[in-house]
């Protein structure tokens, strides 16, 4: 039987770089393919493949080669070591997702310059690509047409002007007023109001001082319409305490005891037959504690204390009393006529229309 090795899988956030990853990477699949005895190229691309985990996969979806050249090792290790030279989009960029566009496109610009890459739909191919996944999202969406996709000049007006947009709906909104008291959140954290595309009424706003009491007040509204709505506040529970423990998964209740409490508000460690696990307190009850009245009080020496105990009632009068009490719900239970019990337990009454004599 032929030894086997675990195949490897590319790092594309390796700290050298992706050039040195993917070199170290076909040099190991090189070894592993040898050592397998894996000779049918179908068989080593559908291994690289594999090992290429969604971003290899993501870039040879874009990179144009036919069915026939993804068969084949030569030409993916060709494809990707000819692509790993271009620049690839920073969409969580510190400096703004704008800036990291504007960075992109000269890259790519120079790129394709320096490799004499002039076909437009090969430079669309290799802007898609560089897009990664975020970027790839927004073309989809974008509702250009097969042909503007393979025009990069199309491709760049319409991330630019996306862009545009988001950023000047968040200008705008950052600049709206919260009510007719409050200036908007720009304005109160940079004292002095900013220029948008919008139309305002230039009106002075109330002091410093009147402005933080009607936050003060919007945030004590916001408090009271809260608390109209949500429910009482829950009793805190203890350890060792019986409760019951909601299985969040079937909306079931089960036995458990509360083991400890933790450092978070309104959190427990319980303790289930399911194992220990940690619950909100609206995920637990307090189980009912079972009561088992007694007839007597004994004292600490032994003797029955007559003032404590439970009055005995006669046997013959209780059972009289218990028979009438009986009688009267089975009365009251049972429906008169042209009444009738709703599924729900419900006595429907018949209406009583007003009659007139002749």
């Amino acid at each position: 039987m032929a030894p086997t090795s675990k195949y490897p899988i590319m790092k594309w956030e390796s700290e050298g770089g992706v050039a040195d990853a993917l070199r170290m990477y076909k040099q190991k699949m090189t070894l592993v393919c040898e050592d397998n005895e894996v000779t049918e190229p179908a068989a080593i691309a559908r291994k690289i493949k594999i090992g290429l985990g969604d971003e290899g996969l993501r870039r040879l979806n874009a990179s144009g080669l036919t069915e026939q050249q993804l068969q084949t090792p030569t030409a993916i290790w060709q494809f990707l070591e000819r692509n790993l030279q271009y620049p690839i989009m920073k969409w969580e960029s510190e400096g703004g997702v704008a800036d990291a566009l504007r960075m992109y496109k000269q890259k790519m610009t120079l790129v394709c310059e320096d490799n004499e890459v002039t076909e437009p739909a090969a430079i669309a191919r290799k802007i898609k690509i560089g897009l990664g996944d975020e970027g790839l999202r927004r073309l989809n969406a974008s509702g250009l047409t097969e042909q503007q996709l393979q025009t990069p000049t199309a491709i760049w007006q319409f991330l630019e002007r996306n862009l545009q947009n988001i950023q000047r709906a968040l200008l705008n909104m950052r600049a709206t007023p919260l009510d007719s008291k409050i200036p908007s959140p720009a304005e109160l954290l940079m004292g002095q109001r900013i220029t948008t595309s919008l139309p305002y009424h230039d009106t002075p706003y109330p002091l410093d001082e009147e402005i933080r009491q009607h936050l003060q007040e919007k945030r004590e509204s916001q408090k009271i319409n809260h608390d109209q709505r949500a429910g009482p506040e829950l009793p805190p529970l203890h350890a060792g305490q019986a409760v019951s423990v909601m299985d969040t998964r079937t909306s079931t209740w089960e036995d458990g005891s509360v083991k400890k409490l933790t450092n978070k508000p309104h959190s427990y460690i319980v303790e289930t037959p399911r194992g220990t696990l940690r619950r909100n307190r609206k995920h637990l009850r307090e189980a009912p504690q079972a009561h088992v009245p007694s007839t007597s009080m004994t004292s600490a020496n032994g003797k029955v204390d007559d003032h404590l105990s439970t009055p005995s009632v006669e046997p013959s009068s209780a059972v009289t009393d218990q028979a009438a009490q009986t009688t009267a719900e089975t009365k009251a239970d049972t429906p008169s006529p042209g009444q009738f019990v709703t599924r729900s337990c419900r006595t429907s009454k018949p209406p009583q229309r007003v009659t007139y004599e002749h």
